[in-house]
């Protein structure tokens, strides 16, 4: 038992909350991503996720937090390379045509990738695929970069695929379970954690809801934000009812009470960045830059 007026002061506006980098985001979420919650991303099959969370992951390093991944759709060298293609950005990537003819690659300016990788080096790491057992060996490891690491933000891309990989017989209470425990896990640490979690079969171009959202109804009510992202489908382009490249809707903010609240991006494929509409992707500058001056 707690006497309520002997508990510690808390300010609400000094919360040590990481900024998503996207300034209309973070207003709606109340400063960005605190301490001590969970964020359910959700939106269909090449709608950009993993990309903007990437993004997200990099806004958090460039202001000094230690960041550890699970990715189970990447492979450890596209993810990386897809990183580096947005730390640098459009400006310093070298295009490079495909010999069989399918189209133009992007680079790293090769003499960018020193500062680069040493700007990112004791701040991002990335829990193995193949450790992957079963929930307390995640959450383990999850807790020991926290500790060795200085680790306070935290992705898992994708929840289906992780329960999958535990061989859960139930794969829904798995789901829930494995929430339950990244909820307390945050609280504890104090971390935030990203969980990317792929929707139900969805018909027709509703937007989606919180109710679309796959596994254990019980998932979006544990989380503190639910986010989704959507790409323009062709009506919406015919109509001009898209502004931007993508539309991220914020569907639950517990901190501040916000929902249903949409946000239009901009996107620049050859360097995978996200950018308000009417902005550059060029625009947004990260720490390494100053190093390899």
């Amino acid at each position: 038992m707690k006497a309520v007026a002997d508990l510690p002061d808390w300010d609400p506006v000094n919360t040590g909350a990481v900024s998503s980098g996207l300034e209309e985001l973070d207003r709606v979420l109340g400063g960005g991503f605190r301490p001590g919650e969970l964020t359910i991303w959700s939106g269909v099959n090449s709608s950009g996720k993993s990309t903007l969370l990437g993004q997200m992951l990099l806004e958090a390093i460039d202001q000094g937090q230690g960041v550890c991944a699970y990715s189970g759709e990447l492979p450890d060298r596209v993810f990386r390379y897809w990183l580096e293609l947005q730390v640098a950005g459009p400006e310093n990537l070298e295009a490079e045509d495909n010999t069989d003819g399918t189209g133009t690659i992007y680079r790293l300016r090769p003499e960018l990738i020193p500062a680069i990788r040493d700007w990112y080096r004791d701040k991002l790491f990335l829990y193995d695929a193949a450790e992957m057992e079963n929930r307390a060996g995640m959450l383990a490891a999850f807790a020991a970069a926290s500790r060795e690491y200085g680790c306070r933000v935290f992705l898992l891309d994708n929840l289906t695929m992780t329960v999958s990989r535990m061989n859960a017989r139930d794969q829904y209470r798995a789901q829930r379970e494995l929430i339950l425990e990244m909820v307390a896990f945050a609280r504890e640490t104090p971390a935030h954690v990203h969980v990317v979690v792929h929707p139900r079969k969805i018909t027709g171009a509703a937007q989606m809801t919180k109710n679309d959202i796959g596994g254990s109804g019980d998932i979006t009510n544990l989380a503190d934000n639910v986010l989704v992202l959507a790409r323009p489908t062709a009506r919406e382009i015919r109509n001009q009812a898209f502004q931007g490249d993508a539309r991220l809707t914020v569907l639950k903010n517990r901190f501040g009470g916000r929902q249903d609240v949409d946000i239009y991006l901009g996107f620049d494929t050859n360097s995978r960045r996200f950018h308000p509409v009417g902005g550059r992707p060029e625009d947004r500058r990260y720490g390494w830059e100053s190093k390899s001056r």
